[in-house]
């Protein structure tokens, strides 16, 4: 009879077998997530766990344990996160990781529409409007229309806002003007009209608005199951990047991307979930594994930013929420200063203390640039920002309009979508209504006659257009024809499109041409990223870049500024000060919260994200006193969330008047490197 004889791996030869030390390089819960087996996984991460270095290790261990890198698909919710996990992923492993298909949810959608959209009856090289595109078309739509003469019938982005709001919640136009937009309800039919109207303009003319790029991606796995195999069948490993912002369109869509190998991993913080009001939807964590049965529930719970001080708030604030995985974060950073609590006379007297004690810590070493001033709504800084310039404090404000949604840049932009589609009826009318002599009416004539004369090319029809602009007119078709020849480079198209610009620029744009300039030389800048016209085209429209030259002043001083921003816009990052300002009942919870659970919920989160930004020092603020316009000083009452707070978690700080020191005026001090950002 034969024996069997079972050869025990040495551990040390185990290791040997991957050039990665998995062991030495994660704690026992990310090593947990990084080499858990196949089927569904929910990895719940609470803040400052390491995230994103678990997410690049899990994608390096797939490829070491021998899944082809084009097999994984990586969906973040920027492209500049999946780049960065990518990049620090092949500096681990090798080049393979950069074959990872890595995107945002629509990125990843326009890739797979561009191969099948025909089957849906759009050409292969749509349009993809942005939320400005889009309001732009309904306001054509609009003025179209014979509409009742009433008062304050929506404006075009509320209307793109209302529509876009149907689609993602799966609701009817009745259901979301009763809920967001009550004081429209009396348009509903109105709305209506117009929501099928836009509908017919983006078929008829080619073109998708971002709601398309995940509702057509769905439709065409509902309608063409072939194509649902083909894309799940390309896709051995699914991996979800902040699943708690998922809304209902991308959760079904990772249901259907990992349909057919069922490997899927998403990674996300029920306790982070602050977006609804862009249509994310906090419930789709805690319905995962109703939706993927057999799910495992990892934690990751061992934060590296906080001390424990810092994190025992955070732990008794999220404790708060009615609906909660259960997690406690945990560091070995023990000791540090309790948070702060502090109880301001008024909004003068909390703004001052914001400016003095930044001043004090930058005296102890910490910059300028590892501190920030938290706040639930930009308005709730102006006061602060009044302050800062008197004592001549350098800060930035999160906030503002990104490179591409910059009118200037938009103007551009739409000569290079003219080049990629004749047929885009919205880029040519604000081509057009750029000549002199032609408004809106007219260009809606001109409209016509070009698609009516070009087709699928570009030509000039022969209309006996006006001698007010038929020599301009004339001019620009020169110019679309000689950068559209084929095979003609990138940056040729856009230095012709930018040389016959620049004296509309200079004409639109008198007050800050130059100003605006900047952001169009940052434009020919980024063109040598892009293979083609429309690789650049999508970028711009699928993830806008950076903020416009025009809406941020240069400083003039070496060292980085003070960071002021709302909690929305500060969630992921980290600082070694965090001063969380008018944290009082109205503000945080918001005053339109407290009828709604679900919203009340909400804004406990937002509270849990911006305690868990601070490293070192934590101050939480109120002023007693408000002052409204009209009605005068009125007493306030600390959030409710820093109601229930035992003893031993908050030091109060009490305000003692004394002497203003002057503005400083000081020598900038060297700033230590920036902390490493590991959530």
């Amino acid at each position: 009879m034969a024996r069997s004889f079972v050869l025990k791996t040495d551990p040390s030869e185990q290791a040997r077998r991957y050039r990665i030390d998995y062991a030495a390089a994660l704690n026992p819960q990310q090593q947990a997530v990084v080499t858990a087996p196949g089927g569904p996984v929910l990895v719940v991460a609470g803040a400052g766990t390491g995230k994103t270095r678990t997410l690049v290790y899990r994608v390096a261990w797939l490829i070491e344990t021998g899944f082809a890198p084009e097999s994984i698909v990586l969906l973040t919710f920027t492209r500049r996160a999946a780049r960065e996990m990518l990049g620090r992923a092949s500096g681990l492993l090798d080049g393979r990781c950069d074959r990872v298909r890595g995107g945002t949810f629509h990125a990843v959608c326009v890739g797979i529409l561009r191969r099948f959209a025909v089957r849906l009856g759009f050409p292969q090289r749509f349009t993809i409007l942005d939320a400005s595109d889009a309001a732009d078309v309904i306001d054509v739509i609009r003025g179209g229309m014979d509409l009742p003469k009433k008062e304050r019938f929506p404006r075009k982005k509320t209307i793109q806002a209302i529509l876009s709001a149907a689609v993602n919640q799966g609701a009817p136009i009745a259901d979301v003007l009763e809920t967001r937009y009550p004081q429209f309800a009396a348009f509903e039919r109105e709305l209506v009209e117009i929501a099928g109207r836009y509908e017919q303009a983006k078929r008829g003319q080619g073109m998708m608005d971002y709601d398309d790029l995940l509702v057509r991606t769905l439709e065409l796995f509902r309608a063409h199951d072939d194509v649902r195999r083909i894309v799940a069948g390309e896709n051995r490993h699914v991996l979800v990047d902040e699943y708690q912002d998922t809304n209902r369109l991308q959760a079904a869509l990772v249901k259907a991307f990992a349909s057919e190998h069922g490997n899927v991993m998403a990674v996300g913080d029920d306790a982070q979930g602050i977006y609804r009001f862009r249509g994310a939807d906090f419930r789709n964590i805690f319905a995962y594994p109703e939706e993927f049965p057999g799910t495992r529930v990892l934690k990751l719970e061992h934060n590296y930013r906080s001390s424990q001080r810092i994190l025992d708030l955070a732990n008794h604030v999220i404790g708060q929420a009615r609906h909660r995985f259960d997690k406690a974060l945990f560091t070995e950073r023990t000791g540090g200063d309790l948070p702060a609590i502090v109880q301001a006379p008024d909004e003068r007297f909390e703004s001052r203390f914001v400016c003095q004690m930044v001043l004090d810590l930058r005296e102890q070493g910490i910059p300028l640039r590892d501190m920030a001033v938290l706040f639930r709504a930009a308005h709730n800084s102006y006061d602060l920002e009044t302050e800062l310039n008197r004592r001549g404090i350098p800060f930035v404000k999160y906030g503002g309009l990104k490179l591409a949604e910059a009118a200037h840049v938009k103007d551009v932009v739409s000569h290079l979508r003219v080049l990629d589609n004749p047929r885009d009826a919205v880029a040519w009318n604000r081509v057009l209504q750029m000549i002199e002599g032609i408004g809106p009416r007219t260009a809606s004539q001109v409209v016509d006659w070009i698609l009516e004369a070009s087709g699928e090319s570009l030509v000039l029809p022969e209309r006996p257009f006006s001698p007010r602009y038929a020599e301009a007119l004339a001019a620009l078709f020169e110019m679309l024809r000689r950068a559209g020849v084929p095979g003609t480079p990138l940056s040729v198209q856009v230095d012709a499109v930018l040389a016959y610009y620049e004296p509309v620029l200079r004409r639109l744009y008198y007050e800050d041409w130059e100003k605006r300039k900047q952001d169009l030389e940052q434009l020919a800048g980024l063109v040598g990223s892009y293979a083609d016209r429309a690789g650049l085209l999508e970028a711009l429209a699928l993830d806008p870049i950076e903020l416009a030259a025009v809406d941020v002043e240069p400083l003039d001083d070496d060292e980085a500024p003070l960071v002021l921003s709302t909690i929305h816009s500060a969630k992921g990052l980290e600082f070694r000060a965090v001063f969380l300002i008018h944290a009082m009942e109205g503000v945080l919870p918001s005053a339109y919260a407290v009828s709604d659970d679900d919203a009340l919920d909400e804004e406990l989160r937002l509270l849990y994200v911006a305690v868990t930004r601070a490293a070192d020092h934590l101050f939480v603020s109120w002023p007693m006193v408000q002052y409204q316009r009209f009605e005068g000083p009125y007493l306030t009452e600390p959030s409710r969330f820093l109601g229930s707070v035992p003893q031993g978690l908050l030091e109060p700080w009490s305000l003692v008047e004394e002497t203003p020191k002057a503005p400083w005026t000081g020598p900038l001090l060297p700033a230590p490197d920036e902390p490493e950002n590991r959530e």
